[in-house]
C-alpha cells in the first residue's frame, strides 16, 4: 500500500497487493486492508442518489417514455457491483464498522495467545455496568470506583505480563538512550540508517513516540520511501515524514470514530500507547 499527499492534508492510498498478502499479515490486518479499499467506500453517497433519481423521473415522465428509467436501473445496478478499487482518498472513507470488527478480534487473539485468561473488553464492561447501576443508586464512591479501577482489572497471564514488559522495554528503547542511538544514527551509513528507521518506526508509531524515534535520525540522509510520495518538494528527512504521516493518520482516526462518538479512534501519533505486547510493522512498506 502505498501513502500520497496530493496537497496539504488530503491524502490518497493506492493498493498495491502481493500475491501472498494474506499470508503475510494476521487477520485483523487483512480485515483493515480490505476495508480501505472496500466497494462501499465508493458508492454514490445518498444525496448524490437522491438528486439523480428525482431528474430523471421527472425527465421520463416529461418525455413520456421509460428509456431514462431503464438507464437509471441500470447504471444503479452498476455502481452497487462496484470492484475493489486500486485508489481511495482518505478524507472519503467510512471505517466505524470495521473497526469496531477488528477491536473485537484483537480481543479474541489476545486471550487465544493466552496473554489473557478472558476478554478484557467484557471485564471492563462488567465493572462499566456496576458503575452504572452506582450511579443510579446514587452511590458515588462505588461508581468511581467501578469506572476508574475497571479499566485496569483486566488481569494478564504469566505469559502476557512477559510480554507486556517487552513491550515496554521496546518503547523504552525507542524513546530513550537519545545520546546512544543520535551518535549511531549518524554514524551509520545513509542508506542503513534510513532501513533501521523505517523498521522501527511502526512500532514507535504504535506507542507514540514516533518524534523521539524520528529526533534520532534528522541529519541523516534520507530518500522518499516507495511506499510514499508528496506534492511539497521540501528537504525530505525522518522529522518531515512523521509529521505528514501524523496528518494521515488524523484521517483514518476520523473516519474510524462513529458520527455519534465524540471519544475519537486513538491511534500512536495522536500519543496514545498500547500497554501490552508486540506489534507490527516490516521496513519495507506500511
Amino acid at each position: 500500500m502505498k501513502i500520497d499527499e496530493r496537497k496539504k492534508n488530503d491524502f490518497y492510498l493506492s493498493k498495491q497487493t502481493p500475491k501472498n498478502i494474506k499470508d503475510a499479515l494476521s487477520s485483523y490486518e487483512v480485515l483493515l486492508y480490505e476495508a480501505l479499499f472496500s466497494p462501499s467506500n465508493f458508492k454514490m453517497t445518498f444525496d448524490n442518489m437522491t438528486s439523480l433519481l428525482t431528474s430523471t423521473i421527472n425527465a421520463s415522465f416529461s418525455s413520456g417514455n421509460n428509456n431514462q428509467l431503464e438507464k437509471l436501473a441500470e447504471d444503479t445496478n452498476k455502481e452497487m457491483q462496484t470492484p475493489e478499487k486500486q485508489e481511495v482518498r482518505l478524507k472519503n472513507l467510512q471505517l466505524a464498522d470495521s473497526v469496531k470488527n477488528i477491536q473485537a478480534i484483537l480481543y479474541k487473539t489476545v486471550v487465544a495467545e493466552k496473554f489473557f485468561d478472558k476478554d478484557p473488553s467484557a471485564t471492563r464492561m462488567f465493572y462499566n455496568i456496576i458503575g452504572g447501576m452506582a450511579v443510579l443508586t446514587l452511590n458515588i464512591p462505588l461508581a468511581l470506583i467501578a469506572f476508574v479501577v475497571g479499566r485496569n482489572m483486566p488481569k494478564k497471564t504469566l505469559l502476557g505480563a512477559q510480554q507486556a514488559i517487552v513491550a515496554r522495554s521496546l518503547k523504552n528503547f525507542l524513546k530513550g538512550q537519545e545520546r546512544q542511538l543520535t551518535f549511531q544514527a549518524k554514524n551509520l551509513p545513509a542508506q542503513a540508517g534510513q532501513m533501521w528507521f523505517e523498521k522501527l518506526l511502526p512500532y514507535a508509531v504504535a506507542f507514540g513516540v514516533e518524534k523521539y524515534w524520528a529526533e534520532q535520525f534528522k541529519d541523516i540522509s534520507m530518500k522518499k520511501p516507495e511506499w510514499y510520495s508528496t506534492y511539497d518538494n521540501r528537504p525530505f528527512n525522518s522529522l518531515y515524514l512523521t509529521n505528514h504521516l501524523a496528518s494521515s493518520f488524523s484521517s483514518i482516526a476520523s473516519a474510524a470514530t462513529p458520527t455519534s462518538s465524540s471519544s475519537g479512534f486513538g491511534s500512536g501519533f495522536s500519543g496514545g500507547s498500547s500497554g501490552g505486547g508486540g506489534g507490527g510493522g516490516g521496513g519495507g512498506s506500511w
